[in-house]
């Protein structure tokens, strides 16, 4: 019999760096985010980390805020809110 914590997906928390080298770049952040993508695993998150995406992408990569409000919306919507 397997324990309740082999049965679960695995919970991770991806910081700031991680999600913009992910969107803007190849490389192990952009494999994690494609595993994220295919729900390997569970993905943990809070507003202050996706406000911080949404601003860097806006100030740093001249992205509208339309572009950056979809990666808001598509990483708010598929992963677990947390407040710290």
């Amino acid at each position: 019999m397997q324990s309740k914590w082999h049965s679960e997906k695995i919970k991770v928390v991806f910081d700031t760096n991680v999600f913009i080298s992910g969107i803007e770049w190849s490389g192990k952040p952009f494999l994690l985010l494609k595993k994220w993508k295919k729900k390997e695993f569970t993905l943990l998150t809070s507003t202050k980390i996706l406000t911080e995406v949404v601003k860097i992408l806006r100030e740093d990569f001249g992205y509208s805020d339309n572009k950056a409000y979809y990666w808001y919306q598509l990483i708010g919507s598929n992963s677990l809110l947390i407040t710290p």
